[in-house]
């Protein structure tokens, strides 16, 4: 007999940890980006929600401040989020080029659904 069955009944049968399996099983593990200024309490509320994901599933976090004058490209990123941090994207390849932070997950803040959904943990 062979039984079939997605991420989510997986999850379910066996709990969170299987979402790391998978990840490490496929060698795709979601590097995520989250772009942060300094002084900003919406970006240390969108850590936390990060944080506890990262006990349910395996993933890279990477912060780019948009206000260090010292980041790459850093003009191009300050002018499309001054005014929206905390911004976080998710990348599940390499990327293609230098500005490559993949899609846009959140804006402001960040509901655990949402990202456990785009971590597929669901």
């Amino acid at each position: 007999m062979i039984l079939r069955a997605g991420r989510a009944s997986l999850q379910r049968l066996c709990g969170h940890d299987v979402a790391r399996l998978i990840h490490t099983a496929t060698g795709r593990t979601p590097h995520l980006t989250l772009f942060t200024g300094t002084h900003c309490s919406l970006c240390d509320d969108m850590k936390e929600v990060l944080d506890g994901a990262a006990s349910r599933s395996s993933f890279t976090l990477s912060t780019y401040n948009i206000r260090d004058d010292a980041s790459p490209n850093v003009r191009y990123w300050r002018r499309k989020y001054q005014y929206d941090i905390p911004v976080l994207h998710i990348r599940w390849d390499a990327p293609a080029h230098e500005n490559d932070y993949g899609e846009e997950i959140a804006r402001h803040r960040l509901d655990p659904l949402v990202l456990a959904k785009a971590l597929h943990i669901t």
